[in-house]
């Protein structure tokens, strides 16, 4: 994915980055064989596509979303099914194998923890990347210093995703009363 690009004089962040990276190092980290790559991406952007912004509002058999849901949750299935029988290198054998030792995941949960890993990772880290692209190209001083000492990337890492969050709004319920800003907020209420 990056090899490709240094080897270009121009390409888009978001679309040649930002959107191919996060699936493609999931898909490694849980394991998906490279025939399956294009595949497990294309069932990726479907689904992650169908779940986000304008997507939402499609028709979900139309826009291809409810099969891509239904494929990708069914590899996932068959995946979690040849791991529990033959153990590998990558997350989910991981996963499973918490499981045998009374610690950890059902293959279902196992499936449904795989498919949050994919959406939840797959959206803030474009945006995340997106959003850092944003602000170096906004303050060229910062990014001649990282670009002059590669070190300070975790710390660029860490202040963007303060300066400009990949994630809006988080909902978190209150475990006790408390004040904020002069405004109550009792113990069990929700706060975004």
């Amino acid at each position: 994915c990056v090899t490709g690009l240094r080897e270009r004089r121009d390409f888009d962040v978001v679309r040649d980055l930002a959107i191919p990276l996060p699936v493609t190092l999931i898909a490694e980290i849980l394991g998906v064989e490279p025939q399956r790559m294009t595949e497990f991406k294309r069932w990726s952007d479907i689904v992650v596509s169908g779940l986000s912004g304008s997507g939402r509002e499609r028709d979900p058999v139309e826009s291809g979303f409810a099969g891509a849901m239904g494929d990708l949750m069914r590899y996932i299935l068959e995946v979690v099914a040849r791991r529990q029988q033959e153990p590998g290198d990558d997350l989910i054998s991981v996963l499973l194998q918490a499981r045998e030792e009374g610690t950890a995941l059902s293959a279902v949960d196992t499936v449904m923890f795989v498919m949050l890993l994919l959406l939840a990772g797959n959206e803030t880290t474009t945006n995340l990347i997106g959003n850092a692209t944003c602000v170096l190209l906004a303050h060229p001083d910062q990014l001649a210093r990282v670009h002059a000492d590669h070190s300070l990337v975790p710390a660029l890492m860490e202040e963007v995703l303060r300066y400009e969050s990949p994630v809006q709004m988080i909902f978190r319920r209150a475990t006790r009363d408390v004040e904020i800003a002069g405004t109550r907020i009792p113990a069990g209420g929700m706060v975004i």
